[in-house]
């Protein structure tokens, strides 16, 4: 299905002139999602955040990761930090390129462009592949989408080895959703009590998100 299912309520799309996607599982959202969004925010008029209704290598399985709807609703503490500049998406299509053809569709006058690391654009390059492994035809017509695209994405690099990459400090490139999964399950464990939560996730998660995660009782 190539679309995106847009979680926050939208306005004067057809004025906007330029737009980032950041696809992500955001399991949780953490200050280093935020960290990237500020940085789109410098590049693009608009970001969409969006996030896959189905992975393509990646395994969900609840209360070890948080379901669709309850990223969302951590995603909403992100979103308020710019909320006339900030959207959110459910994406039902997880190829790069159809992404992007999704965006164009809904921002019509607007350059698209969108935000990943450094391993996501190499797999971008490889498009043609992920096409081929979902049996999706590639033509001309893809290869100059993928060309254009390529000019209008903005790569961070956590290695360091791609020329061209926004460099990501070190201490944002130490944060992903994996490490903070890891923490709670090592707070929970050791019968740590909520504000020793709050200390030891400074800096990491935001607050409203923590909450979430206390509420839902996530990532056991």
């Amino acid at each position: 299905m190539l679309e995106l299912e847009f979680k926050t309520r939208m306005a004067g799309c057809d004025s906007v002139r330029t737009v980032g996607g950041f696809l992500g599982s955001f399991d949780p959202p953490h200050c280093g999602h935020g960290w990237i969004v500020a940085r789109l925010l410098d590049r693009f008029e608009v970001v969409v955040v969006m996030l896959p209704s189905f992975h393509f290598e990646k395994q969900v399985r609840p209360p070890l990761n948080a379901t669709l709807d309850q990223r969302i609703e951590m995603l909403q503490a992100l979103r308020a930090t710019s909320p006339d500049r900030i959207h959110l998406a459910v994406a039902h299509e997880v190829l790069y390129l159809r992404l992007a053809a999704c965006l164009a569709a809904t921002f019509p006058r607007a350059e698209v462009g969108l935000g990943m690391g450094d391993d996501s654009f190499r797999r971008l390059l490889d498009s043609r592949a992920y096409f081929e492994r979902k049996a999706i035809p590639w033509a001309a017509a893809e290869d100059h989408a993928l060309s254009r695209l390529a000019r209008h994405v903005v790569v961070f690099g956590r290695s360091g080895a791609l020329p061209g990459a926004v460099d990501v400090p070190a201490s944002i490139r130490e944060i992903s959703s994996t490490a903070v999964r890891e923490r709670i399950r090592a707070l929970r464990n050791e019968g740590a009590a909520p504000c020793d939560w709050r200390s030891r996730l400074q800096g990491w998660v935001l607050p409203e998100v923590l909450e979430a995660i206390e509420q839902h009782g996530l990532y056991r």
